[in-house]
This record gives C-alpha cells, sequence and structure tokens, in this order.
C-alpha cells in the first residue's frame, strides 16, 4: 500500500512494472484490495494475482531475489 500511494522511502514504481499480489479480497476488504489494484494500475503498473493468471507464492521472497 505505501508502495502504491508512493510513501515507501526507498521503491517507487515506474511505468511498466509488474506487481504481485499476494492479496485476496475476503469479506470486508473486497474494496481495499481493488482500490490497490486499480491505484498500481493508474500508474502504469502491470498487476498480477491469483484471479488472472495462474500464479502463486509462498509470501516469502528468496535471498537472492531480497537483494535486487
Amino acid at each position: 500500500m505505501r508502495i502504491a500511494n508512493r510513501e515507501h522511502r526507498s521503491i517507487r514504481l515506474e511505468n511498466g512494472d509488474m506487481v504481485h499480489l499476494l492479496l485476496i479480497g475476503h469479506s470486508g476488504n473486497e474494496r481495499t484490495v481493488q482500490s490497490l489494484k486499480d491505484t498500481l494500475i493508474r500508474q502504469g503498473a502491470k498487476v498480477v494475482h491469483y484471479a488472472n493468471m495462474d500464479v502463486h507464492a509462498g509470501g516469502h521472497a528468496k535471498q537472492e531475489e531480497l537483494k535486487k
């Protein structure tokens, strides 16, 4: 959310960046999740999540990915 709102101190989205969301819209947070996706898309990011692609992640990046 901080990245989408441009509040993160070291990460900035650029047009064409891909964002993989691990969020699932549960009862009560669907609007928040949709708002987050809309904000990312408006900034030019390609949003990937379980509903639009066959993707899954455990939630933790590997050490090499974290370095990047």
